[in-house]
C-alpha cells in the first residue's frame, strides 16, 4: 500500500512543530555551551547527505577562530579549516555516520585563520534518525594540550625501550669478553649495531606493519643467538594474511627480551621461544611464550610488562587486552590483542559510523 500523502496544512503543521523543536533544542544547547568554556556546541542538518550548520555557540571564534554567525551563513567555512590530510578521512566518517544514522566521535586537526594548528575532538549524535533530513547535535572540544601530552608520554615510553635493551646487551658483551669469547663478543656488537641502525630510524608515534615489527625482533634475536647458539630455539607462527596489520613500533621488544632473560636458566639450559600472531574476529592476537618458566625462579621488576601495557593503553585506550603469567605447559606466556587495522588512518580511530 502506498504511503498516504500529507495535505499542505499537515505539512505546514509538521514544519512548524519541527521548527519549534529545533528552537527548544538550540536553547538547551546554548545552556550547555555556557557551561563548557573550552568547547563549541553545534547543530547541523543533513539533507541528502549535504551538511548545513544551523546553530553554533558564540564561543566558536575563541576555539576555532571563526565567528558563529559566519559559519551559520556558510557552513563550508568550518569544513575548510580541516587540514588537507584529514579531510578525506573525516568526510568518509561523517558520511558513514549520516548514512547509518549513528553517533560519531573522533579527532582531527584544523588550521585556524590565524595559522595556528589545533587538535579538535568532535562528537555528534543524531536527533531524528528516522527522518529524511537528519539533525545532529554535537560538541567540538579543543584537545591540543591533551594530544601533545599524550604524544610526549608515548615518545617517553618508546625511548625507554632502547636503554633497557642496551643495558642488558652490554652486560652480555662484557660477560663474553670476561669469559674469553672475543669472537662472539665482536659478532654480538655487530648484530647490536645492526639492530640499533634499524630501530632508531623509527618514529616513536609510528604504527608499523607486523612484518616490519617481526623483522626487528629477528634482528634482536640474532644478538641473543650469539649468546646462546645451542641453547635457544626460536619459532615463528604468523598468519601471512596479517603481516600488513599495524602494530605500535617495538611493542614486542620488552616481551621478547624478558622471555629470554627469565626463561634461560643455568648453563646448558635449552629453551624454545615461540611467537604466534593471528586474527580473531576483528582483533589481532599476538602471543610470546617461553617453555622454561618453571626452570627459572628469578623475579624481575615488571618494568617491561608495565611499559608494554601502558603503550597499548596509550595507543588503543580501553580497546585492548594484555595478559601475562605461567601457563599450563610449564612455560610463561604473554598475550596481547587489539584492533586489527591494515592501513594508517588520519582521523582518530574513535570515529565510528
Amino acid at each position: 500500500m502506498a504511503d498516504r500523502q500529507r495535505s499542505p496544512d499537515e505539512a505546514t503543521d509538521r514544519i512548524g512543530r519541527l521548527e519549534l523543536e529545533l528552537r527548544e533544542c538550540q536553547g538547551r544547547l546554548k545552556g550547555l555551551a555556557d557551561n563548557l568554556p573550552g568547547g563549541v556546541v553545534f547543530q547541523s542538518v543533513f539533507t541528502d547527505g549535504i551538511p548545513k550548520i544551523i546553530y553554533m555557540s558564540d564561543n566558536s571564534e575563541r576555539v576555532i577562530g571563526v565567528p558563529a554567525e559566519a559559519i551559520i551563513a556558510d557552513s563550508s567555512r568550518a569544513y575548510d579549516l580541516i587540514v588537507e590530510e584529514h579531510r578525506a578521512a573525516y568526510a568518509e566518517a561523517e558520511a558513514r555516520a549520516v548514512r547509518d544514522r549513528t553517533r560519531f566521535d573522533g579527532e582531527l586537526q584544523i588550521r585556524r585563520p590565524d595559522g595556528e594548528v589545533r587538535w579538535l575532538r568532535m562528537i555528534g549524535t543524531p536527533q531524528d534518525p528516522e527522518e529524511e533530513s537528519v539533525v545532529y547535535n554535537g560538541v567540538i572540544m579543543d584537545t591540543t594540550e591533551q594530544k601533545l601530552a599524550h604524544e610526549a608520554e608515548l615518545r617517553a615510553l618508546r625511548y625507554q625501550v632502547n636503554p633497557h635493551f642496551l643495558f642488558n646487551s652490554l652486560s652480555a658483551i662484557s660477560t663474553l669478553i670476561l669469559d674469553g669469547e672475543a669472537g662472539k663478543a665482536e659478532e654480538m656488537v655487530m648484530s647490536l649495531a645492526n639492530f640499533y641502525r634499524q630501530s632508531l630510524q623509527l618514529d616513536p608515534l609510528q604504527m608499523l606493519p607486523l612484518a616490519e615489527e617481526l623483522g626487528l625482533q629477528r634482528l634482536y634475536l640474532e644478538v641473543e643467538k650469539v649468546r646462546f647458539p645451542d641453547e635457544l630455539d626460536v619459532e615463528f607462527d604468523i598468519d601471512p594474511a596479517i603481516e600488513t596489520a599495524l602494530v605500535p613500533g617495538m611493542i614486542l621488544q620488552p616481551i621478547v627480551e624478558n622471555a629470554i632473560k627469565y626463561g634461560m636458566g643455568s648453563a646448558g639450559t635449552h629453551m624454545t621461544l615461540s611467537l604466534t600472531a593471528a586474527k580473531r574476529g576483528n582483533k589481532l592476537v599476538i602471543v610470546v611464550r617461553n617453555d622454561r618458566c618453571a626452570a627459572n625462579k628469578r623475579s624481575g621488576t615488571g618494568f617491561g610488562l608495565k611499559m608494554t601495557r601502558r603503550r597499548l593503553e596509550m595507543a588503543f585506550e580501553t580497546d585492548f587486552s594484555f595478559d601475562a603469567g605461567p601457563d599450563q605447559g610449564g612455560g610463561y606466556s604473554v598475550e596481547m590483542s587489539f584492533p586489527a587495522r591494515f592501513q594508517e588512518v588520519q582521523i582518530a580511530p574513535g570515529i565510528a559510523g
